[in-house]
């Protein structure tokens, strides 16, 4: 293990994923589709960092951000959706985002994170449809009953 890598701790990683933008990219041409793609990353950005996360990474059209807690990562799921719900469409196509967002371990190096944990985040964020968020069940169980209920309004899911 090299100097820069921590041993394991734990943290909820979210994967958030803006679903659409390569049709958009097709449609409006480059610059206006990486306009309105920067403007719902930065958005994604400005609700992770409220909620007290902290962006690890920008994945293309998406990012990856830990938090403390579960709860920390369910919050900032719903500002997510809410916000990204609010940008305006362009060329008649409203954007969407999907998220996965897992707690355990994970093998800190530098800024980054790595391990069993992010990959399970990443394909819950690939299973998710536009508009929705999954959670695992194990991670479920974490959230309290206050951000468990906004969930339930929000039509998030979780799976085994």
């Amino acid at each position: 293990m090299s100097e820069s890598t921590k041993p394991t701790n734990e943290c909820a990683v979210l994967f958030a994923d803006l679903v659409g933008s390569t049709q958009l990219y097709q449609r409006v041409g480059d610059a206006s589709a990486f306009e309105l793609v920067d403007r719902c990353i930065r958005a994604m950005r400005i609700a992770v960092e409220t909620k007290r996360g902290r962006v690890v990474k920008h994945t293309g059209d998406g990012l990856m951000a830990v938090f403390r807690d579960a709860d920390s990562a369910a919050d900032a799921t719903l500002a997510i959706h809410q916000t990204v719900k609010e940008l305006p469409a362009a060329a008649e196509q409203k954007l969407a985002v999907r998220i996965g967002f897992h707690f355990g371990g994970v093998v800190a190096s530098g800024t980054d994170v790595f391990g069993e944990t992010v990959n399970f985040a990443a394909r819950l964020a690939e299973l998710a449809s536009p508009g929705k968020a999954i959670t695992s069940a194990e991670t479920a169980r974490r959230l309290t009953s206050r951000t468990n209920a906004a969930a339930r309004v929000a039509r998030s899911r979780a799976v085994v």
